[in-house]
């Protein structure tokens, strides 16, 4: 629902879809949780969290890489950084 048309737009191959040989980034949602952000939580090196004190109403519980775990039960169980760059043509 929100990956095929981008990926279509920005002529990314291999994207978009949950097919054989796709690149599928999968999040399993809760839609029950609920969480207030603290100044630490984002996985980023930026130093601050513009979401601080903010509560949110439901987040994915884990999340799925071209097939590998990276999140369960919303701790990260990977080590390295996994993004690959991907050149893009407009279409």
């Amino acid at each position: 629902m929100t990956a095929t048309a981008p990926a279509r737009a920005f002529g990314l191959d291999g994207k978009g879809a949950i097919a054989e040989g796709f690149d599928a980034d999968l999040a399993i949602w809760d839609p029950e949780a609920s969480y207030t952000y603290g100044a630490d939580d984002l996985h980023d090196n930026t130093g601050y969290n513009p979401f601080e004190g903010t509560t949110v109403k439901g987040m994915p519980r884990h999340v799925l890489s071209r097939g590998e775990l990276l999140i369960r039960d919303r701790a990260l169980v990977t080590e390295a950084p996994r993004g690959r760059w991907l050149p893009m043509r407009a279409g």
